[in-house]
């Protein structure tokens, strides 16, 4: 009989990190099934975004339905301006796999060879009691469900 096993070693929600790797940058997923683990090689890293957000407004669901995995990524960073804007307009006209870290240190890829994700956002200055910011979601769906990364650290990518 097969037991679903856990780690009962703390569980945080949350996401600590997150890349937008675009799809030209993106080289392959290498499975090593002897020591059950996964490495992700990319070409260009100059491309990828490596995308600041405000702790606790970040989230990753992956809803299975149907025979597909609904996969959003999503958080907000703070402060429309000048800066951003052309990674920004970079992010809305390209497809996009997302790398990120959990807070239980487990480390994702959201996207891949069949589906890249796209991305929306929603920019809004805010009431003068609120803050300038950029609502953002990398969404999609693919047919595996997101797989888990094998890095020592995230900027070993």
């Amino acid at each position: 009989m097969k037991k679903l096993e856990f780690d009962f070693n703390g569980n945080m929600g949350g996401i600590t990190r997150m890349f937008a790797i675009p799809e030209n940058s993106y080289k392959r997923i290498v499975p090593d099934h002897t020591n059950k683990k996964v490495r992700l090689e990319v070409k260009n890293r100059a491309d990828i975004i490596d995308i600041y957000f405000i702790d606790d407004t970040d989230t990753f669901t992956e809803e299975y339905d149907n025979g597909l995995y609904k996969v959003q990524v999503s958080a907000i960073f703070p402060k429309l301006n000048r800066l951003t804007q052309h990674d920004l307009i970079k992010l809305d006209t390209e497809n996009w796999r997302v790398l990120f870290q959990d807070n239980n240190d487990n480390i994702r890829l959201a996207g891949n060879d069949d589906y890249a994700l796209e991305f929306r956002r929603i920019d809004t200055t805010g009431r003068i009691s609120a803050r300038n910011q950029v609502s953002f979601t990398f969404y999609g769906a693919q047919i595996t469900p997101c797989c888990f990364i094998d890095l020592i650290e995230m900027d070993d990518l």
